[in-house]
């Protein structure tokens, strides 16, 4: 895939995850009334890209998956699919660990505790 695809299609995801944001600006109207709107976008947003994370995840597992299983015994494609799935586990591993760093924090910081 060459470079100006890449920057396009990355591109086109931002401008499709962000558009909620743009879209009541480009209106003129008010995103937030008041601060517990603010935490709940940035918690629904949060949790979005959480769940689209494991998802992509779980996707490039199963592609690393298919190339593993379809590369006939070639030495070079069965390495590529190695990397694909060890690099998809990492991405996991650190996405599940930064879900639970905010909740992690939180716990540590309340008062009370």
């Amino acid at each position: 895939m060459t470079t100006m695809r890449k920057l396009i299609i990355t591109f086109g995801i931002l401008a499709i995850v962000l558009a909620p944001v743009f879209v009541p600006v480009a209106a003129g109207k008010p995103i937030f009334e008041d601060t517990k709107a603010v935490t709940a976008f940035g918690d629904r947003v949060a949790g979005f890209i959480y769940n689209l994370a494991l998802v992509v995840g779980i996707i490039a597992i199963l592609y690393g998956a298919f190339r593993y299983m379809s590369a006939g015994g070639d030495a070079a494609q069965i390495a590529e699919a190695k990397k694909v799935v060890t690099y998809a586990i990492v991405g996991l591993a650190i996405a599940i660990i930064a879900g639970g760093v905010p909740a992690l924090i939180s716990d540590i910081l309340k008062p009370g505790a």
